[in-house]
């Protein structure tokens, strides 16, 4: 995945499982997230773990999203590929200490330009519906609510892509 102005992208490793821990036990700052937080190295090291098994063909991939400055994890991505509908599905974490810096924004314009490489016409996102700063971000880059799943408590984003 190709770098953004202040970001850029590489696989877990072992050696990031003190950020994880740090980014992903924060109870409020997780609060919209859809697993629960990760509460112990063990489960810091299962996320490095599960990233690191992901298929070989690129059709899930988690990756960390690091500070080109300072070279801090603030936080990690995920793509899910569905090459039998064409559709790409996205998902973001990112720190508390990194919110509000356009962090989001940015990671969001790098990955739908990812996804533009690929054969991929639909990006979809899933939110909780009171993350209004997910949606806001997802709506300034033209994503639109397609759906309410109610009892899992999301909402669906989708942008279509150019073919």
């Amino acid at each position: 995945m190709k770098a953004s102005s202040r970001l850029h992208f590489r696989d877990l490793t072992t050696k990031d499982t003190q950020a994880l821990l740090e980014i992903y036990s924060d109870v409020d700052a997780m609060k919209f997230r859809a697993n629960p937080p990760v509460l112990n190295t063990e489960d810091a090291l299962k996320m490095v773990a599960q990233a690191t098994e992901a298929p070989s063909d690129g059709a899930s991939k988690r990756w960390a999203v690091v500070r080109k400055d300072t070279q801090e994890l603030i936080g990690t991505l995920v793509f899910n590929y569905h090459k039998q509908k064409e559709t790409c599905t996205i998902g973001y974490s990112i720190g508390k200490k990194s919110w509000n810096n356009g962090y989001g924004k940015e990671l969001l314009i790098a990955m739908i330009q990812e996804v533009n490489n690929t054969n991929c016409s639909l990006i979809k996102a899933f939110v909780h519906p009171e993350n209004r700063a997910s949606i806001r971000i997802l709506e300034k880059q033209q994503f639109y609510q397609t759906d309410v799943n109610l009892p899992e408590n999301v909402l669906t984003y989708c942008l279509d892509l150019p073919l």
